[in-house]
């Protein structure tokens, strides 16, 4: 538990440190925005800082220096995110996680398990398009270290060819993002994010669908 509240406060040191670099030396104080009622239960949200939690499902495959593996439906149990409004209409997204994938061989792929833990940073614009839907959208990158085991493949009868050496290597992807936001009340969001993964090194890369639950942590605190 202490571990994961360690990961939390670097997590969110480490983007505002990076908005900052992106600022310059100029000093943003962006006020509190308002809240406009969209109905009864539903709102856009833009508050300032917030965490969250959230899970996924992925579509999803590896590729690396022995070969292809197939595609895998994955759910992914928890991320830890941050976010805050870095200008108007502009905020950053951060991620801490851990991911495991399990990718079975055939005569044309290989089969291995793969483990995934890592930082995704992405900067997300906002845009209006319906009075209930204003999706925010942006490009970020996803670095992780990556641990490769079980690696093997197999003849078309499924009998054992080779077997290859486990290893640990860092991982390099460029992700691309919708997400969605909607304010339950003044300390609560819930967000549906879609996200693409495009690995520059050899690593996994798909599409994901994320549910994530916002807070405000200043409202927690006394």
């Amino acid at each position: 538990m202490v571990r994961a509240c360690l990961i939390v406060v670097l997590t969110g040191i480490a983007s505002h440190s990076f908005a900052a670099a992106i600022g310059g030396l100029e000093s943003i104080t962006e006020p509190e925005p308002e809240y406009k009622e969209k109905s009864e239960s539903t709102y856009q949200s833009d508050s300032l800082v917030q965490l969250g939690f959230g899970t996924k499902i992925s579509r999803v495959s590896v590729s690396d220096d022995i070969g292809q593996s197939n595609k895998i439906n994955s759910t992914q149990a928890l991320s830890i995110y941050f976010t805050n409004i870095y200008k108007k209409n502009i905020r950053y997204l951060s991620e801490v996680y851990i991911a495991n994938y399990a990718f079975e061989a055939d005569a044309s792929h290989i089969g291995q398990e793969v483990s995934d833990m890592g930082f995704r940073f992405s900067v997300l614009m906002n845009k209006k398009l319906f009075e209930d839907l204003s999706p925010w959208y942006g490009a970020g990158f996803d670095f992780s270290n990556s641990s490769y085991k079980k690696r093997h493949d197999v003849d078309s009868d499924g009998f054992l060819l080779n077997e290859y050496r486990s290893e640990s290597k860092p991982s390099l992807r460029i992700l691309l993002n919708l997400m969605e936001k909607w304010r339950i009340n003044s300390d609560l969001d819930i967000a549906v994010k879609f996200e693409y993964i495009l690995p520059i090194t050899d690593s996994v890369g798909g599409v994901s669908l994320g549910f994530i639950i916002f807070f405000r942590p200043d409202s927690y605190i006394e």
